[in-house]
């Protein structure tokens, strides 16, 4: 397994506890009603070229939610699903395990973690922010 592995387009095709995940994160109606409604599974393209990745989330419908281009290591300012724009850090760790810390996500120094990592062929993604973990799992199209 690669960083490599990550690269493509990448479909949900479950998600566990997501609703509740973004209830906390305080996302907009419109956004939690696509959701709710079943309607809008994520769809992430993502392009690593050496240390530059570029990540971008959207829906099945074919709504971009955030685009975003960054280096491992670096912390940047990064659009999120909410529609704001914070402070992140992703590294890489080896084999295909991505590692996201948004260290003051709420505004308030609560920090939300994130991992991605390609097992079996599906990339699982891990999400924990104020006592909710979330797992998502998608596949590639």
């Amino acid at each position: 397994m690669s960083i490599a592995d990550h690269n493509g387009t990448w479909k949900q095709i479950s998600a566990e506890n997501f609703l509740p995940l973004l209830d906390v994160i305080g996302v907009s109606d419109e956004v939690r009603g696509r959701f709710k409604a079943n309607d809008a599974a994520l769809v992430t393209s993502v392009a690593v070229e050496g240390d530059t990745v570029t990540w971008t989330t959207g829906t099945q419908t074919g709504i971009t939610i955030s685009k975003n281009t960054y280096n491992w290591g670096q912390e940047f300012e990064e659009a999120s699903l909410d529609g704001k724009r914070r402070m992140t850090v992703h590294t890489y760790e080896g084999g295909s395990k991505i590692l996201t810390v948004i260290p003051n996500f709420d505004g308030q120094g609560t920090p939300m973690n994130m991992t991605r990592e390609v097992v079996d062929g599906k990339k699982v993604v891990i999400i924990s922010f104020k006592g909710i973990t979330a797992n998502l799992i998608y596949e590639k199209v």
